[in-house]
């Protein structure tokens, strides 16, 4: 039989029980994926600031982009912002490097 709830949604728990001897396997399983979770968390924690920047510069050089796109097409607009990307960062390195000498 279907269950339905008050506003009218198919209720598919509506009649479920648990067995008993299920309960120790979910808690191992939750632990388990609790430890993955920190694991990753552990893993990714040094990135987090290279993930910020990266969404901060995709956010802001995406209305150049979408503007490139409309006039030159996707994979040359694509192309274009890899290649002024990448000519920042070298401009970057060389502006460093010429006030360390």
């Amino acid at each position: 039989t279907l269950f339905y709830d008050n506003i009218g949604f198919l209720n598919i728990f509506a009649n479920f029980q648990e067995p008993k001897q299920a309960m120790p396997e979910r808690v191992i399983l939750y632990l388990m994926l609790g430890g993955i979770g920190f694991g990753c968390w552990l893993i990714l924690q040094p990135l987090f600031s290279s993930i910020l920047w990266a969404a901060i510069i995709t956010f802001a050089t995406w209305p150049i982009y979408k503007l490139l796109k409309k006039r030159v097409g996707k994979i040359v607009a694509a192309l274009l912002m890899t290649f002024l990307r990448i000519m920042c960062g070298f401009t970057h390195c060389f502006i460093n490097l010429r006030n360390y000498q």
